[in-house]
């Protein structure tokens, strides 16, 4: 892996990069044009935007800023629009990772690119043939950890209020950021602040401010709504009916889920209300205050990486609507840590998250034809989750093992000289 500084290398490495990324979008794109409404969420952003251009209620689980987002998509012709929104995707997510493990580390090049590819896109695909604002997260979200490792403090912010308008889960991701970065800590809020400002650029003060007030209440449901889609009755708790869910949000609340309480769930424990309520809080505050502790070490690669991987594993884990599409948010953080350990020479663990990166799509594809769509979709619900926390409990192990080393043999081991902060 002799690479130059400017992380070029052999061509047909940069060719097979460019070709996991560019080959399975152009046969989504193909699908896409044959049949655009098949296996596609875009028609219900198509008309969350024509209600906000009519200033009706808006009905998904997002802020009103997601209709402003995925506007200029609206505005293409058809299906050309649902096509670019998919390849914003895949672009952003290709290119993300290429930059993010570029400025890692000094021996990546495009082989490392390609390789991590391979073994990252497939979790991908599920979100982007879709064409599910996961996957428009999930870019967001490893942009982000670029800007953050190169120091580009404004551009991040960018990068994670377009997170948070994908999906109010940015915010999670931004709440960590102002814990570990002391940078981000005036651009953060000034970005919410701007961000929240925007819609009343586009519409009358009121019906902005009545969406954004709604859209508040709608997520306040999540959890209950999505809570009950294990009781018997799949309908919204009584008195919550006071702010409107279309058929599709409330379908997609009332559908099993791959979180951890799906997990339990699906096991036959029961893992719903003021527990499951508790246990994400505690989490996500043990999160924050692991990442403040490791931030601390003022290693720039240690904090992006804490960061990214908290951010991720809990919106995996501990987000009551997270379903198996939403790993496409995972893949990215898989893949900086398969060359992490390649980097270390720890080839078995490299090998061992590859394996678990690809089991997840792998398995789950393999499994609806020998179960059945229910069968496979429930063993996919906890499979998932439990990959997930075998990764977390890796990497894990590994951040504690840095974490007690030295600050010099820290620095050492995870970044080239010239990086250190």
């Amino acid at each position: 892996m002799n690479a130059g500084k400017n992380g070029i290398s052999n061509p047909v490495w940069k060719a097979g990069g460019v070709l996991v990324w560019g080959l399975p979008l152009l046969a989504i794109s193909i699908m896409v044009l044959l049949k655009p409404a098949s296996r596609s969420v875009t028609p219900v952003y198509h008309d969350e935007v024509a209600l906000w251009f009519h200033q009706q209620t808006l009905h998904l689980f997002y802020f009103p800023q997601f209709a402003l987002l995925f506007a200029p998509f609206h505005l293409l012709p058809p299906p050309l629009g649902d096509i670019a929104w998919r390849a914003a995707a895949a672009g952003g997510l290709g290119f993300g990772l290429y930059i993010l493990l570029r400025s890692s580390f000094q021996s990546s090049d495009w082989r490392a690119f390609a390789l991590v590819s391979l073994a990252a896109m497939p979790l991908t695909l599920g979100a982007v043939r879709n064409g599910q604002a996961n996957a428009q997260l999930a870019a967001a979200l490893v942009l982000t950890a670029a800007c953050l490792l190169q120091q580009r403090w404004s551009l991040g912010t960018f990068f994670l209020m377009i997170a948070i308008a994908c999906k109010p889960l940015g915010l999670a991701a931004a709440g960590l950021a102002f814990v570990v970065f002391p940078k981000m800590r005036l651009r953060i809020p000034a970005g919410i602040f701007l961000l929240f400002a925007l819609p009343f650029l586009f519409g009358p003060p009121a019906y902005v401010a009545g969406q954004i007030a709604a859209s508040v209440q709608r997520l306040k449901q999540c959890e209950t709504v999505s809570e009950s889609r294990y009781s018997t009755q799949a309908h919204l708790p009584s008195g919550q009916n006071d702010v409107t869910l279309s058929p599709t949000a409330q379908g997609a609340a009332l559908s099993p889920k791959a979180d951890i309480s799906g997990l339990f769930i699906h096991l036959g424990i029961p893992f719903t209300g003021f527990p499951a309520t508790f246990t994400r809080a505690v989490a996500g505050l043990l999160m924050a205050a692991v990442c403040w502790l490791m931030a601390g070490r003022g290693d720039k690669l240690l904090s992006v990486s804490v960061w990214f991987t908290a951010s991720t594993v809990w919106l995996m884990l501990f987000n009551p609507m997270t379903e198996t599409n939403s790993y496409v948010i995972l893949a990215p953080v898989f893949g900086w840590w398969i060359w992490y350990f390649v980097e270390k020479g720890k080839l078995r663990l490299a090998w061992t998250l590859a394996i678990l990166c690809l089991s997840m799509p792998l398995l789950h594809n393999v499994a609806h034809p020998l179960l059945g769509g229910p069968s496979a979709n429930k063993f996919a619900d906890a499979l998932f989750p439990t990959v997930t926390l075998i990764f977390a409990t890796i990497i894990g192990r590994e951040l504690r093992r840095v974490y007690a080393s030295s600050k010099k043999d820290m620095a050492n081991e995870l970044l080239p000289q010239e990086n250190q902060v």
